[in-house]
């Protein structure tokens, strides 16, 4: 007695061969997927690596930027309150007069 999980029947040999040049395509077509797979990965890691250093710089330079903007504003305000004392002691006098 056969046990099998399929019924057997007469196939035909055409068949066959279709069947098994399916099968070896499908594994030609893995195979070439797998082959390519790792360039791919190399080279999406070296694009996202750009990236990163493209955001990275930009970054830096816009704190620069931020960093700039902070100094001159400090530097403002450093020279307005020493100008504040004079003016006060001017002002009594008439001769201050206010800029921006």
């Amino acid at each position: 007695m056969i046990d099998s999980t399929t019924p057997l029947r007469a196939t035909d040999p055409a068949e066959v061969r279709a069947g098994r040049r399916r099968l070896v395509e499908s594994v030609g077509a893995h195979r070439r997927l797998l082959a390519e797979r790792r360039p791919f990965e190399l080279a999406d890691r070296r694009r996202l690596n750009r990236e990163a250093g493209e955001r990275a710089r930009a970054q830096a330079r816009h704190g620069k930027a931020l960093q700039r903007v902070h100094e001159k504003q400090a530097r403002s305000e450093r020279s307005l309150t020493g100008r504040l004392p004079s003016c006060a002691a001017n002002r009594s006098n008439g001769r201050c007069t206010a800029r921006a």
